[in-house]
């Protein structure tokens, strides 16, 4: 049996990167991150990383940390940093010695910082893997003077945001993309994709005159041979088109996602006629560091957002069947750092994926069928389901029954309220006070009084679970969308 091992992940190379790139000062604040969920005697890591005010790596931090409980079949001895080199540890081959909900407190500087929280469980078939799929690089031209470098962005995800997976989505409309910046990101790309440790997903931005779309990323399976766009005279249903042709004769798989959609310069109405259909549209990113587009003054709206119809509930309301996703859309390159721009004033947005095993295709496939959960800020965990129906996924119902609704979340920080919304409104609220909250709840009310109905969807009815903590962060299960077959 393996025991537990202390690792310095960073190779010198990576070390430069950040010297020149992010180069952190005086500690801060700590970060610990572990698996959303580890099955009964697996290994696992613990990742840890000491960063400065603005969120860059510390170099100058020689501070002790202290494990303050032992959860663990072998205690974890105290870490001592050393000053000069960027403050980031991995500690291996951890197992958990039993079942349940966990968070792992460590004293740093006289202040204990928790870990997100982890299950240990033999009940769950699969994993959840984090990401961010909206990062911003040098070869976007938007920011420049505050954007890094596409090798920084894949580090810094992989060794200071600790994700699991990553997509860059730089700009290409306005003249911002080229065949040279295109191909820069592909080798960057596929260079740093590592299936089982770290995996990337092929994407782009691209953008549309409002009432065309607004701004939306694409993400592939694998790379096209080039990327297609049409802000001048196109819309996304258009480009949607022109990319079926490409995927056909380059054997690849594509979807959209809207962003930002209540941006007033450029907000994303997508009314039937340039809807591209369930399946090339399967989520929307409902939140990031712009703020939520979730409804309309929202506490974490845009500023000087668009009145609308261009909000997540507009989407829903005509029957666009939706899973939500979360990203930081960070124009300095780095998820939890702090940014330049006037826009950009929310913490970090991340997506949670469920699948069996981190590889690209299953990453892609997963988001595809709308397996994800969306967050702020920390790495909330939500599990949410209607009839035992998960949260993603669609409920056929062939008779009037009642619905019941369960959950459990838990959090880094206390959960302050936990919110059950159904058709666009609130239909339960439990205020809390702990980290942990779990719920049942009967919806019996006659289907027949509260159904929405359109044309292409039929009659329906949507539920999903909004969490906030006291420290802010919030949590968006995806829909259970249910569709009356009676």
């Amino acid at each position: 049996m393996k025991s537990i091992d202390f690792v310095y992940p960073l190779e010198k190379n990576f070390e430069k990167i950040f010297s020149l790139e992010s180069y952190g000062e005086e500690p801060d604040q700590l970060r610990i991150i572990v698996p959303t969920i580890i099955f009964p005697e697996e290994p696992f890591d613990i990742k840890i990383v000491v960063v400065d005010i603005n969120g860059n790596p510390s170099f100058e931090c020689d501070e002790i940390l202290s494990f303050e409980e032992n959860i663990f079949e072998e205690r974890i001895p105290d870490i001592k940093f050393q000053k000069g080199k960027p403050s980031i540890i991995w500690i291996k081959n951890v197992k958990c010695k039993k079942e349940g909900i966990f968070r792992i407190p460590l004293k740093f500087n006289g202040k204990t910082f928790f870990s997100n929280p982890f299950i240990c469980s033999e009940n769950y078939k699969y994993k959840i893997y984090w990401g961010d799929p909206h990062v911003h690089t040098v070869l976007s031209d938007c920011h420049p003077d505050t954007c890094r470098s596409s090798f920084f962005a894949y580090i810094s995800g992989k060794y200071l945001t600790f994700l699991d997976w990553i997509s860059i989505t730089d700009h290409v409309s306005n003249g911002r993309g080229t065949l040279g910046k295109w191909r820069e990101g592909l080798y960057m790309s596929e260079f740093f994709n590592e299936p089982l440790k770290f995996v990337t997903i092929p994407g782009y931005e691209a953008s549309f005159k409002s009432g065309s779309g607004g701004d939306f990323n694409i993400y592939f399976s694998k790379f096209p041979d080039y990327f297609v766009e049409d802000y001048e005279n196109g819309n996304i249903k258009s480009v949607c088109e022109k990319l079926i042709q490409k995927a056909n004769q380059q054997n690849f798989e594509f979807f959209v996602v809207p962003h930002h959609t209540s941006r007033a310069q450029k907000h994303g109405e997508l009314s039937e006629n340039i809807y591209p259909g369930r399946e090339l549209m399967p989520l929307i990113e409902i939140y990031s560091k712009w703020g939520s587009s979730e409804y309309h003054e929202n506490p974490e709206s845009l500023l000087n957002p668009h009145n609308g119809p261009s909000y997540v509930f507009d989407f829903l309301k005509k029957g666009y069947i939706l899973g939500f996703i979360a990203g930081s859309d960070t124009h300095s390159t780095i998820q939890l750092g702090k940014e330049n721009s006037k826009h950009l004033i929310y913490p970090c947005g991340f997506t949670a994926v469920f699948t069996d095993i981190l590889e690209r295709g299953n990453i892609f496939q997963a988001m595809k069928k709308r397996k994800t959960y969306a967050t702020s800020k920390e790495r909330i965990f939500i599990d949410f389901q209607i009839n035992n129906i998960p949260q993603g996924e669609i409920l056929y119902l062939k008779e009037n029954i009642p619905r019941e609704i369960k959950f459990t979340a838990a959090s880094q920080t206390d959960i302050k309220s936990i919110e059950i919304i159904r058709n666009c409104k609130v239909i339960l609220k439990m205020d809390n006070k702990e980290w942990i909250c779990k719920g049942k709840f009967i919806d019996d009310e006659d289907i027949n009084n509260i159904y929405l109905e359109t044309e292409k969807t039929g009659k329906f009815i949507f539920y999903y679970l909004r969490l906030r903590t006291y420290s802010n962060a919030c949590g968006w299960s995806s829909p259970v969308f249910i569709l009356l077959k009676y």
